[in-house]
């Protein structure tokens, strides 16, 4: 029999904050410096064991306005825009990676945004490319990306999982058309939250979505060589 602990329950039934990121927004304040940043990166480059990295890369673009949207997104389909954020942020790797000792590797990597797909796969076969010569990534790292599957083509995948990505993330807001029809998504009823390439507890049915890429195109190109649950 299931035992559920209620003073558990009690303790957390309360309204908190977009759990999107640790720690979350809420604590976030100027006291902590990009100073204390480097500080705290030097601190943990002399530990005994330095600690594994993870590491966030914000692609903050989309192609469309999503009106329930709370992130830090740009609607541009000016590509020269796109094209130098990833210049600065490319410099921006530079500037870090040369406070990082050798040897630490990374265990986690995530691309959010926005909507980091909204990169052409030559853009994000390039950023890939840089990333990975510019840290030690684990084999067995969790590397993660969020998609809008509206945009979403097998040349977006092939760039991804060829630059070692194992893991994309959907959010569903609706499965009601009349609620993402006001939500301005007409085309993406279905999405399955941070799941691994294909969600095992929906069937094709149930997860397929009005994209240009089907259930079967990710379990192909995503199962290759890690088995069909990656």
């Amino acid at each position: 029999m299931l035992n559920i602990d209620l003073n558990l329950i009690k303790k957390y039934d309360r309204p908190g904050p977009r759990y999107t990121s640790y720690p979350t927004a809420p604590h976030f304040n100027d006291s902590f410096t990009a100073e204390k940043y480097l500080n705290e990166i030097i601190r943990t480059n002399n530990e005994s064991v330095s600690p594994e990295l993870s590491l966030y890369y914000h692609l903050p673009f989309c192609d469309t306005l999503c009106y329930f949207c709370g992130c830090n997104m740009i609607i541009t389909r000016n590509r020269d825009r796109i094209r130098e954020y990833i210049k600065y942020l490319k410099n921006e790797i530079d500037l870090l990676r040369a406070y990082i000792v050798p040897g630490r590797k990374v265990a986690q990597l995530h691309w959010g945004g926005g909507t980091p797909t909204h990169l052409d796969p030559d853009e994000i076969a390039d950023l890939i490319s840089f990333i990975n010569r510019s840290f030690e990534i684990k084999p067995d790292a969790e590397e993660g990306c969020e998609i809008d599957p509206r945009g979403l083509t097998k040349e977006h995948l092939s760039a991804l999982r060829s630059g070692g990505f194992n893991r994309i993330s959907m959010g569903v807001q609706d499965f009601n058309d009349k609620v993402c029809n006001q939500h301005h998504h007409r085309d993406d009823q279905c999405g399955c939250r941070d799941q691994r390439i294909i969600p095992s507890h929906h069937s094709p049915q149930e997860c397929r979505t009005k994209s240009r890429i089907t259930e079967d195109d990710l379990r192909h190109q995503c199962a290759a060589d890690h088995g069909a649950d990656r």
